[in-house]
């Protein structure tokens, strides 16, 4: 599904269309929105919010009463008929935003509620389509691919917990390469760094045979060398 949003004057003020995948109208929404309410505030800042305004004493149980608030606020008074339509379809929509609605892409959509239950509870995915595209130039992939993949472990969990994982990845990869008349050259690729090293964030340094893999408790990987058969 396409949702756009047309005549952008402001955080305050625009207009929803919504149609499928075939271009048949399904909703529309005039969006007015006032700065006054709380929830407009929690709606564009739902993190600040939520850390200044919820009671201490009980900050996870309030905290899940002003997000239940604000979704209804969403489902409501930002998109109105849209929501109901979007719940029924139970699938992903693209939302389109042209550049001066840019700040439209951050706001939590998915947490609107319709029937008790949010949009992401019911399989519905908000993409946000930045417009205009740019296209994005690829070098092409040559004769060599290499193939990364990373496992995340907490702490104090040994790396052996993922063998099932590992297994059945490197027989995927195995397959694909057969189909593909490629040769694999497999690998650990991945040391085991401190959550310090980290620093908070998971990730990834390059994708070399000697690169390091991190995450935010540590983490271990496998790392393939895909090529033409014969080639090694």
């Amino acid at each position: 599904m396409r949702l756009e949003v047309l005549d952008f004057e402001g955080q305050t003020r625009w207009r929803f269309r919504l149609t499928d995948p075939g271009g048949a109208f399904l909703a529309d929404q005039l969006v007015e929105l006032d700065r006054g309410e709380w929830q407009f505030e929690a709606f564009t800042d739902l993190r600040g919010y939520l850390r200044w305004n919820a009671v201490p004493d009980r900050r996870l149980e309030h905290e899940t009463e002003l997000v239940g608030g604000v979704g209804e606020w969403i489902a409501a008074r930002v998109l109105g008929d849209i929501a109901a339509v979007l719940a029924r379809q139970r699938r992903a929509v693209r939302l389109e935003l042209p550049p001066e609605a840019v700040v439209l892409g951050f706001l939590p959509w998915e947490l609107a509620r319709v029937d008790g239950r949010t949009l992401a509870e019911q399989r519905v995915s908000v993409i946000v389509d930045q417009l205009p595209r740019r296209e994005v130039a690829k070098e092409p992939v040559g004769a060599r691919l290499r193939m990364l993949a990373v496992f995340s472990l907490p702490d104090g969990t040994g790396a052996l917990n993922l063998r099932r994982e590992r297994y059945e990845l490197a027989r995927l990869v195995q397959r694909i390469a057969k189909v593909r008349s490629k040769a694999i050259d497999a690998g650990v690729a991945v040391r085991r760094h401190p959550p310090a090293a980290a620093g908070g964030a998971a990730g990834a340094a390059g994708v070399g045979s000697d690169a390091p893999v991190w995450a935010r408790s540590g983490g271990w990987g496998w790392c393939w060398k895909m090529m033409p058969a014969g080639a090694i």
